[in-house]
């Protein structure tokens, strides 16, 4: 008999906003990993700029996936997220 190894699917809903310039960007991230190596999908992209606010990275240590996002610019930004978990 075969065994399924366990993958994880993080979830997170994202809305940055650089008041600054009057930009907004909500985004849907997921991030699914197999035990060694993460993967990161961006989907949903809704801005009111031509160009992403944010882009995200992760990485996977032991059992934990830190998902990282770099700002665009250098103006103060403010970044709200919910994530949900899915074990696969």
């Amino acid at each position: 008999r075969r065994q399924r190894q366990m993958c994880i699917r993080d979830r997170y809903n994202v809305s940055v906003s650089d008041a600054a310039n009057s930009r907004y960007e909500y985004v849907d991230v997921s991030v699914t990993h197999d035990g060694s190596t993460p993967y990161v999908t961006t989907f949903g992209r809704v801005t009111n700029h031509t160009a992403d606010l944010i882009t995200f990275s992760a990485t996977l240590s032991s059992d934990t996936v830190s998902l990282k996002g770099q700002i665009s610019n250098t103006d103060d930004h403010v970044v709200k997220f919910v994530r949900r978990v899915i074990e696969v």
